[in-house]
């Protein structure tokens, strides 16, 4: 996948989700994850995945996906799951190589990287939006003053509060944080949480108004 790719949401449906964390144990005592063991966690995951994403579906993970990042694990969870999936690369995604040589564990995947940059438009939704996809979460992005939004992770729900009371356009999307609660986010419902908070105005609109009211609390 190419930094600003198009997807036509007409023809696919996109999701997202963050910070996996597959077969870390620690993570179900540090988030309180309602799981027995991580074989629990890894097959509720699995299900709630296959019951939403189709085989020509997106799904993007902002990093972490799982513990230790072992290539015959990677591929056997691809081979489990439905949909093109991309890897927004984390910090404990290790691009370890096969053999010490050549290849990556994240190959089996659609695409994978540091961040990726796409455009989503559906004629039948009128809606072209352009999303900025980041493990970690930013205060400014590739053309925020001009509507676009910022899908994160990495801090498994702790900036929720503080991404509400911004005017900024980001959310956490992992399993941890509030609004992707052990679940995938469809982009129709991020679409919808960020038009709620703007109350209805258009995304550029609403960033165009923020500059000429000089906010000093925005930075674009």
């Amino acid at each position: 996948m190419k930094w600003n790719t198009e997807i036509d949401l007409d023809k696919h449906n996109v999701w997202f989700t963050s910070d996996l964390h597959l077969f870390h144990e620690n993570v179900i005592l540090m988030n309180k994850r309602p799981f027995k063991d991580v074989y629990e966690m890894y097959e509720y995951f699995k299900n709630e995945w296959n019951s939403k994403v189709k085989p020509n579906d997106y799904v993007f993970i902002l990093g972490d996906v799982l513990w230790g990042s072992q290539a015959t694990r990677l591929e056997s969870m691809v081979n489990a799951l439905n949909g093109n999936i991309c890897i927004v690369l984390g910090n404990h995604d290790k691009e370890k190589t096969r053999d010490g040589v050549t290849g990556s564990n994240f190959d089996c995947f659609h695409s994978y990287g540091r961040a990726e940059f796409i455009r989503i438009k559906s004629e039948l939704k009128g809606i072209d939006q352009l999303v900025y996809l980041s493990h970690y979460p930013a205060l400014s992005w590739p053309n925020k003053g001009r509507g676009s939004i910022h899908l994160h992770g990495h801090v498994h729900g702790m900036m929720d509060d503080f991404n509400e009371a911004s005017p900024d356009l980001r959310v956490d999307v992992g399993v941890d944080a509030k609004l992707g609660y052990m679940k995938l986010l469809s982009f129709e419902e991020i679409y919808e949480y960020f038009i709620n908070k703007t109350k209805g105005v258009p995304l550029a609109s609403y960033m165009q108004n923020l500059y000429n009211n000089k906010r000093t609390d925005v930075i674009i």
